[in-house]
């Protein structure tokens, strides 16, 4: 528990702290520089996140030497029908969860 609570107040300190460095220097042309390239790393970051997680999901493992015949064909169904629910009805992203959830439950059963 305290070690929850510490990390919780050390992240919450931290991330306080710089929202109130980057409030004083808002103007300034190196702050604005120094924020752009940190869009540019995070998005790296998510990108390379999602396309582990999707080759996890898809292959079961994360290695580099994954062969096609490995494909997960029940995981890359529920990919493929999830994508179209979000893309064609705009479903909410926590719908989406819930519902791979169970249909992954029922896939997996059998």
């Amino acid at each position: 528990m305290s070690a929850t609570i510490g990390c919780v107040l050390c992240g919450g300190f931290f991330s306080l702290s710089l929202y109130q460095f980057f409030q004083t220097h808002q103007k300034s042309d190196y702050v604005t520089e120094v924020l752009n390239g940190l869009k540019s790393a995070s998005l790296g970051l998510i990108i390379s996140a999602a396309f582990t997680m999707i080759q996890f999901a898809l292959y079961g493992e994360n290695r580099s030497d994954i062969k096609f015949a490995m494909l997960d064909w029940k995981a890359l169904f529920l990919l493929i029908l999830m994508l179209f629910m979000v893309r064609k009805w705009k479903v909410n992203p926590v719908v989406i969860m819930l519902i791979s959830g169970i249909f992954g439950s029922v896939l997996y059963m059998f």
